[in-house]
């Protein structure tokens, strides 16, 4: 049995992003790339989420209707699924800390192949975050290295795309543009957002959006900052801000403003932090985190703890606009890693495997 670690942390402070493992320091020492700034463009309001803890339910109430254990008689298998995708009846995952690599397994747990090739050779890898599949390959950021890692649906390498400096998640689309957040990290211009073309460079990129400024000095990003969704959008959850957002074409639009009430730290608060010296050991008392956003077409699900405490998974019913929420009474979770139909896939604690939760029956 494979044991799980629950302090995996999924918003990383700038030191462990930067210098956590060789040829991160090289990557911050090159020359900072010029970026453009393109034209605004409004966009309508967004829709209020109103997220309150009382009155949760006991989540050990839903329905598990399977489970997916993975299997641990191969060569190569996976310790943590931090990042899962779900196509069809195939899983693909990246574990980051135990047995780094991309996986691909089939839903009863057989796997269908491992890329496990680490270091700083043309097909390794060396910290790999946002998991992204489309309907011809798999990419995952390298942070260390600057590079979108890509191979194809069989684990075969297929290429790298270098990213600019400072770079903390990046993300390919199906048509070949790429989007980058650089959090922070580029204090000179207070860019967080840039996006390149379909077949332009890199180097060359239009600025999306600013560092708001009530987080200009925090620097911090989660490890799946880019969502695609099953309708083939695409959302954006920057680190320690309440906004969700769709982005498309170089452009960004606020989806979801998720209302935590006195929870969630107000601008004012969060302004007094970004300006502190010791942001980066006053965040962990940040009430909700570690933080999982998913959606697909029918649901939006948040899981988060609450204040170093319990646990919570809010349901949010986006076609009938109702939702109710859940505690982890048990404590058997980590949080929630996809949603697919009315299925949540989360992960469990003690072994690192995942349970499938049905919510169909939940109003």
């Amino acid at each position: 049995m494979r044991v799980t670690s629950v302090s995996q942390l999924l918003i990383l402070p700038l030191a462990a992003l930067l210098f956590s493992c060789g040829g991160g320091q090289q990557a911050v020492q090159e020359q900072v790339v010029p970026i453009a700034v393109a034209d605004t463009v409004d966009f309508p309001e967004c829709k209020t989420v109103k997220i309150r803890l009382r009155n949760a339910a006991k989540l050990s109430t839903l329905p598990v209707v399977d489970s997916v254990m993975f299997d641990e008689s191969v060569e190569k298998f996976i310790g943590e699924p931090a990042i899962v995708v779900v196509k069809g009846d195939t899983i693909f995952a990246v574990d980051v800390r135990k047995a780094p690599g991309i996986y691909a397994y089939r839903r009863d747990g057989s796997q269908l192949f491992a890329y496990t090739s680490t270091g700083q050779g043309p097909e390794d890898f060396m910290i790999l975050s946002d998991l992204h599949v489309s309907p011809t390959e798999i990419s995952a950021f390298d942070r260390p290295s600057n590079h979108l890692f890509v191979i194809d649906k069989q684990g075969n390498f297929k290429e790298r795309i270098w990213t600019p400096t400072y770079t903390l998640a990046a993300f390919k689309g199906d048509k070949g543009d790429i989007w980058v957040d650089f959090s922070n990290l580029r204090q000179g211009d207070g860019v967080q957002l840039a996006w390149a073309p379909p077949v332009e460079r890199t180097d060359s990129m239009i600025e999306v959006r600013a560092v708001p400024e009530s987080m200009r000095g925090i620097t911090s990003t989660d490890l799946q900052t880019f969502l695609r969704l099953d309708t083939d959008e695409v959302i954006f959850h920057p680190a320690f801000e309440r906004y969700i957002f769709t982005v498309k074409d170089g452009k960004i639009a606020k989806r979801y403003d998720m209302d935590f009430g006195d929870l969630w730290w107000d601008d004012e608060k969060m302004a007094s932090v970004a300006s502190s010296n010791a942001w980066a050991r006053i965040l962990p008392d940040f009430p909700i985190q570690p933080f999982y956003v998913q959606e697909n077409q029918k649901w939006l699900i948040l899981s988060f703890r609450a204040n170093r405490e319990k646990r919570y998974c809010f349901i949010y019913d986006k076609t009938n606009d109702r939702s109710r929420i859940f505690i982890d009474d048990d404590g058997k979770y980590l949080g929630i890693k996809a949603i697919v139909d009315d299925e949540m896939y989360f992960f469990r604690v003690n072994d690192g495997n995942l349970d499938i939760i049905s919510i169909s029956d939940i109003f």
